[in-house]
């Protein structure tokens, strides 16, 4: 009956899963049976106690309300009681309904009874104020509504008091239940434990001497001794796959002879499609060695591969950007890809690539190589320049006459003969003009960095005081939202290298936006640490958060989140990205929505 392997096998699992549901069977029942008990420990009393405390806190918020009637505000007092009062019947309502000690449904008698004369108490105090005055309000108070507000809490506080003790008499219980349960549970388990270690020892035994021939054959096979036959002679499923084993280790002679000559096939296909692509390709080794270039690459970096195939690739390509992305991708094992272009000059032309790393990895998940590929955007490049042309072509015709607009808007502002309406719609067109003006000098901002001619002057900044002047630019916007801004940057952080003040409007555009977008109340920090040769700079705010599938959209032109429109011209941290790049630098956003933001940017570290 037990002759197949197979057999065996399951023989062995059925007698360990009937130990195994035993002993599920056994602790699904002590959990069930604690669960049962727990369930009658908090659901019995804990309305009542949840009902208890929030009759108390009522009934002295309507105490102080009374309080706030005779000393401070009439109607505030009455409209808070009020509210309380219905607070104070909710819960008593529940209370009633949850009736589960001796004792407790006189307890709630009496405080009902007592909380509705005490109602009618303040009736009586409100009409002794109106027609006797404050003292006689104030006495009436004193003698008959506050002995009564002491002993409806009183008798609030016994019902707490005989439910929380309750709890505790049941929790008692419950424990030593579960004691008694792990006591049994842990004898049970041992005994089913030690059973099924026996039998699991006993079975393994007979069955694995016939596998572990097997696997000395399959280790002789590995090393290369294809003429290995392993010799098993049993009937069960390891019999069988000898047998098979044997007969692949057939096929696998017959295949050797000709593998070789198929990896020259397809070493040749490989080369082929590589040298018909395009765009530029150059295959290094893990050592940085130029292995492969195809035709594109020889034609663009002026280039032989014969003359430069075993040299280092800054030999061939004397490009030290591409080259760190080389060495990151070995590092990292992972593709390096982004959208930083490198220009090639040829002749009077220039040309636009955009370099993306891949590594090579062998079955081990070991770097053997890198693959780069340099796409060529030169078309996409001219056009976006057009495109840039002409927005600062149009803005600069259009700041001109949009200056006299303004301009005469303010002169109309100042005429005192206008009326009302006539003001109203001039002030329209005094902001309009000015939204106008800033979109306008945005997108001239825009076209400068996207064309090469903004001018980058470099200079050695304090992180630390360049934040403190932002915040104090920013002090009244955020002291009217009740926002705090605050300056987390160490006055010994060692200099950036930048242009102050382009590095300065992407520190005021990220502190403005979270301050627009971060709730009264909220907060807005600002830290700064050193990564390497940058400075990571830091705005993090309590806001509402941005989804993350526009985490990368938002730093595009005229990029804006539905459910935040009309809040900007959409340029801002296009602007921003632009300014943080110029600098060797990069910028990402961190956020989920309700959790606020935190905008990240690095800067350049002074090294003189």
């Amino acid at each position: 009956m037990l002759n197949s392997l197979k057999s065996k096998i399951l023989s062995i699992y059925l007698f360990l899963i009937l130990l195994i549901s035993f002993i599920a069977g056994i602790s699904i029942y002590n959990l069930f049976s604690l669960n049962k008990a727990i369930d009658g420990l908090i659901a019995s009393n804990y309305k009542s106690i949840a009902a208890a405390t929030n009759m108390i806190d009522a009934i002295e918020r309507q105490d102080s309300n009374q309080l706030i009637y005779l000393e401070v505000d009439k109607q505030k007092g009455i409209r808070s009681f009020s509210e309380n009062q219905s607070e104070f019947f909710l819960w008593l309502g529940k209370a009633e309904e949850n009736i589960t000690e001796k004792d407790e449904k006189e307890l709630l008698n009496s405080i009902s009874s007592n909380y509705i004369k005490y109602i009618e108490n303040f009736s009586t105090l409100q009409e002794i104020k109106n027609t006797e005055g404050g003292l006689s309000a104030i006495a009436f108070y004193n003698n008959e509504i506050y002995p009564i507000f002491h002993s409806v809490k009183d008798d609030c506080r016994r019902l707490l008091s005989l439910n929380e003790n309750s709890m505790l008499v049941r929790k008692d219980r419950a424990t030593l239940n579960s004691g008694n349960m792990i006591y049994i549970t842990v004898l049970v388990s041992v005994i089913t434990i030690l059973m099924g270690l026996f039998v699991s020892v006993y079975f393994t035994g007979k069955t694995i001497k016939p596998i572990d021939m097997l696997i000395s054959g399959i280790k002789s096979i590995k090393e290369g001794n294809l003429d290995q036959e392993i010799n098993i002679n049993t009937r069960d499923e390891v019999g069988v796959l000898a047998m098979e084993f044997n007969n692949m280790t057939k096929r696998l002679r017959e295949y050797d002879k000709s593998s070789v000559n198929n990896l020259i096939a397809e070493k040749n296909k490989s080369l082929a499609i590589v040298k018909s692509i395009s765009d530029p390709i150059v295959v290094i080794s893990n050592d940085f060695k130029v292995i492969l270039v195809n035709k594109s690459a020889e034609n663009v970096f002026d280039i032989v591969e014969e003359e430069v195939s075993g040299g280092h690739f800054l030999e061939a390509i004397n490009h030290k950007e591409v080259f760190q992305k080389i060495k990151e991708t070995s590092e990292n094992r992972i593709r390096i890809d982004d959208s930083r272009t490198i220009t090639i000059i040829k002749g009077n032309k220039r040309y636009y690539f955009i370099p993306s790393v891949t590594s090579i990895l062998n079955d081990d998940n070991e770097v053997i190589g890198m693959v780069c590929v340099f796409t060529d955007i030169t078309h996409l490049k001219e056009v976006e320049d057009l495109k840039s042309e002409f927005i600062s072509t149009v803005s600069h015709e259009l700041r001109t006459p949009l200056t006299s607009i303004i301009m005469g808007t303010k002169l109309l502002l100042d005429d005192e003969l206008l009326n009302t309406e006539q003001k109203e719609i001039i002030n329209a067109m005094d902001e309009d003009g000015n939204q106008l003006m800033m979109l306008i000098n945005d997108l001239l901002d825009l076209s400068k960095a996207e064309s090469g001619k903004m001018q980058i002057t470099l200079e050695k900044t304090s992180v630390y005081d360049m934040a403190e002047l932002c915040i104090k630019s920013l002090y009244d916007n955020a002291r009217s939202k009740d926002i705090e801004i605050i300056n987390y940057v160490s006055p010994n952080l060692p200099y950036a290298y930048i242009d102050y003040n382009k590095i300065k409007s992407v520190l005021m555009n990220l502190l403005t936006n979270s301050l627009k977008f971060t709730n009264r109340g909220g907060k807005v920090e600002i830290s700064a640490s050193i990564e390497g040769s940058f400075i990571r700079v830091s705005v993090k705010d309590t806001g509402i958060g941005i989804p993350e599938e526009f985490h990368d959209k938002i730093f595009d032109k005229f990029s804006q989140i539905d459910n935040f429109k009309n809040h900007g011209t959409g340029l801002g941290l296009a602007i921003a990205k632009e300014f943080i790049m110029k600098h060797n630098g990069n910028i990402w956003v961190e956020s989920k929505i309700g959790q606020g933001s935190n905008f990240m940017f690095t800067l350049p570290v002074y090294e003189g």
